[in-house]
């Protein structure tokens, strides 16, 4: 009996060593199933832990995902303080994945902790991921911001938000919601409104052209008119020419560099403030709040936030300017160091060269920044604008960083 004992030990044995030996590879090395191999590249540098951005940098990620058992999934996220933001997802199905993303750097990042992350899936289900830590600068810079003179068509970029960086048209703000049945604004929203001038009653002849029939003046909506503004004759190239493909000069065309004309509409609290060009204020900008108190320019009744951002001229000169526009302490303390006028919820009279401090509304973070006047021409024409270089800090630690 013990001899059988012995035998039958001896084939356990020796099966046990045949499944450990089917467990190594040719090498003898123990086989251990991993997730996909991830190598990646961000703005031109081989995997990094973290990378520094500014806000508004868009982030270029270069991904080269490999595995024998083929790659089922890739997912990148950008999580801003432990929560995803934004997520895209690229193409499996093969033995490698390889492939760019863009991460745009919001406003609304500055000051957060924002990671990215990179998780793959192997046909077998096994997981890798790479992360990388996002270093933002609290100071937001924002050059060549284009800003120009309302229209009544309501299609000029007049507005600006701080923490976009993108400019807005009036009908791309009231887009948040405006009140079908208004007969009262200037706007024009209601299609029985007969009184205004923004006119959108096809019957209304006596405004600024909206009558199709209208062929004498600004001549907006009549398609024969090739002498006026011009705005939707496809074959109007001289004047304002908003419709035209090849028009690169005004506000409607896709193709336009100085009018924004990309932005999508945007909620009413993220707009900082807006330009206007006054008989007697000249070229100005005003806090939304301001703007629907002086009256003639926007009906902004309809916003459901009105913005109160403060401006105060300096005494900052351009190098100044320049030289400090990386000092977080610098464009914070412009704004206490310069005299306040009274009534901060406008500044007008601008001129170019001049720099001027503001301060976000309270319920906007109540941040600081400084801009320039670098470009503008006068007037409340289609086609008048001002151009501003904006440097706004937007964290929290302002006093310190950036220094």
């Amino acid at each position: 009996m013990r001899k059988l004992i012995f035998h039958i030990s001896l084939i356990f044995a020796a099966l046990s060593l045949l499944f450990l030996t089917s467990c190594e590879d040719d090498d003898g090395d123990d086989i251990i199933n991993t997730g996909p191999e991830i190598a990646y590249e961000v703005n031109g540098d081989s995997d990094p832990s973290s990378i520094d951005a500014d806000v508004g940098e868009t982030i270029t990620l270069r991904l080269d995902v490999s595995d024998d058992d083929g790659v089922d999934s890739v997912v990148v996220r950008k999580i801003v303080d432990g929560t995803v933001d934004t997520t895209a997802s690229l193409q499996g199905g093969s033995a490698s994945v390889s492939d760019e993303v863009n991460i745009v750097i919001a406003g609304t990042d500055a000051g957060s902790d924002v990671v990215i992350e990179i998780e793959a899936f192997d046909a077998q289900g096994n997981r890798a991921t790479q992360s990388i830590t996002v270093n933002i600068s609290p100071i937001a810079n924002y050059t060549a911001v284009l800003l120009y003179a309302p229209l009544a068509n309501e299609e000029s970029k007049s507005f600006f938000s701080v923490t976009t960086g993108q400019t807005y048209s009036f009908a791309e703000v009231e887009a948040e919601g405006g009140d079908e049945g208004d007969t009262t604004d200037v706007g024009g929203e209601d299609p029985g409104d007969t009184t205004d001038a923004g006119g959108e009653n096809p019957a209304d002849t006596t405004d600024v052209g909206v009558n199709p029939g209208d062929t004498t003046g600004v001549g907006g909506e009549n398609p024969g008119d090739t002498i006026g503004m011009g705005g939707e004759n496809p074959a109007d190239t001289t004047g304002a020419g908003n419709e035209d493909p090849s028009d690169t000069t005004g506000v409607e065309n896709p193709g336009d560099t100085l009018g924004n004309a990309g932005s999508a509409s945007v909620a009413s609290s993220l707009i900082d403030f807006g330009y206007y060009y006054g008989a007697s204020a000249n070229a100005a900008l005003a806090s939304p709040a301001q703007i629907q108190q002086i009256g003639g320019i926007y009906d902004l009744s309809e916003w459901t936030t009105l913005n109160n951002t403060q401006f105060r001229k300096t005494t900052i000169t351009e190098s100044e300017f320049l030289e400090n526009t990386d000092s977080a302490a610098f464009i914070t303390g412009a704004f206490e160091a310069a005299a306040s006028a009274g009534d901060d919820s406008q500044v007008t009279g601008l001129q170019v060269g001049d720099v001027i401090a503001f301060k976000l509304d309270d319920a906007r973070g109540g941040h600081k920044g400084i801009f320039r006047v670098s470009a503008l021409t006068p007037g409340d024409g289609e086609g008048n604008f001002i151009e501003l270089e904006v440097f706004v800090v937007l964290s929290g630690d302002d006093e310190n960083s950036g220094q």
